[in-house]
């Protein structure tokens, strides 16, 4: 039986680029959006609903009232009076309620991704790769995300105008980098020692079911799963799945993640997200796990456009055609023109 997947994501201060979220993401095959508005007034709002296949959902008392009917709510009333100061206690409930949402409307999977990200399947539509999963009986699938590498500061929509990605790899995931990528690094000042400025533990789509929950905001929790795996922010995920649950790492879709594509998007990624805790959720040190994020907070936060600037561009953009080269070549970074080529000619009708 023919697939239906549908995509959940939180969302705030987008700007232009959210129709090129929605548009790709429709035209690539998914059926179904449910888009989760922070800000119940922005205005990326009216844009969104003119979209029949996009569920707007706003934060308003409604939906804080739906939060408190969650599963996890009642599991994790600790993490979540961090509700109003994390954003990903947020996802995560909106994730919840967005099952429920699927559910009802004939969905059978969810694909939980950001507003700065792609689902990219080269080989594949959305529709026979959901439904070829379907038939091994698998449950849940983890995608590797790429990060986007910008090549010049001054960018409007980096979903058709970036088209250069670090690749997610083994030798980068898996602790210890390889001598190359180290040579690598050490030789061009703008990749962190952890090659990604972000994450790099992927994102996840789950089939739907009765009782389905995300796991943190990056992963999914099986009902039968439940007392077996994490359910915590931010912590080491097990995505082995237990007994009787199967599990895939994607071979050849992954999320394009377009993180600080240009200087406006950092700019207005870091006000957005104002002067946030040193902790994740009073816990986790950030600066520990990603320091380039506390950086750039300070720097945004001191609000000194140019200083903000020169920041950006000494960390962040590489526009020597040298380094892009050896990054390409030692296979660790790659073009991927398609995204960009699909938007510049397809139209989606409302």
């Amino acid at each position: 039986m023919t697939q239906k997947a549908a995509i959940v994501t939180t969302l705030k201060n987008t700007g232009p680029v959210l129709d090129s979220f929605i548009r790709y993401h429709l035209s690539a095959g998914f059926e179904h959006m449910f888009l989760f508005f922070d800000d119940p007034q922005d205005p990326a709002v009216e844009l969104a609903r003119r979209y029949s296949r996009v569920t707007v959902v706003l934060h308003d008392d409604k939906l804080r009232e739906m939060w408190k009917q969650t599963r996890q709510y009642a599991l994790l009333k600790d993490f979540f009076r961090f509700i109003d100061r994390e954003v990903m206690a947020r996802q995560m409930l909106n994730t919840e309620v967005a099952v429920g949402m699927a559910l009802e409307k004939g969905m059978d999977w969810l694909l939980h991704i950001d507003s700065d990200e792609f689902f990219y399947l080269p080989d594949q539509t959305v529709s026979k790769h959901f439904t070829a999963l379907a038939a091994k009986d698998i449950r849940r699938i983890s995608y590797r995300n790429y990060e986007a590498i910008p090549e010049r500061s001054d960018i409007d929509d980096y979903f058709a105008e970036v088209t250069l990605f670090k690749k997610n790899s083994p030798s980068v995931t898996r602790g210890n980098l390889s001598p190359r990528l180290n040579a690598l690094i050490s030789h061009i000042p703008q990749l962190p020692d952890t090659f990604f400025h972000f994450y790099k533990n992927g994102k996840s789509a789950a089939r739907l079911c009765e009782g389905l929950l995300p796991n943190g905001v990056h992963d999914f929790m099986l009902p039968e799963e439940l007392g077996t795996k994490l359910l915590i922010p931010n912590l080491p995920q097990n995505t082995d799945g237990g007994e009787g649950v199967r599990t895939w790492t994607s071979a050849h879709a992954v999320i394009l993640h377009y993180a600080c594509s240009g200087f406006e998007s950092f700019w207005n990624k870091y006000v957005t997200l104002g002067h946030f805790d040193d902790k994740w959720f009073g816990q986790f040190e950030i600066g520990k796990r990603l320091p380039f994020h506390v950086e750039a907070r300070n720097v945004v936060m001191g609000g000194n456009r140019e200083a903000a600037r020169e920041f950006y561009e000494k960390r962040f953009v590489i526009n020597n055609r040298s380094d892009v080269n050896r990054l390409i070549e030692a296979n660790v970074a790659c073009r991927i023109d398609a995204p960009a080529s699909m938007l510049a000619g397809q139209y989606v009708a409302a």
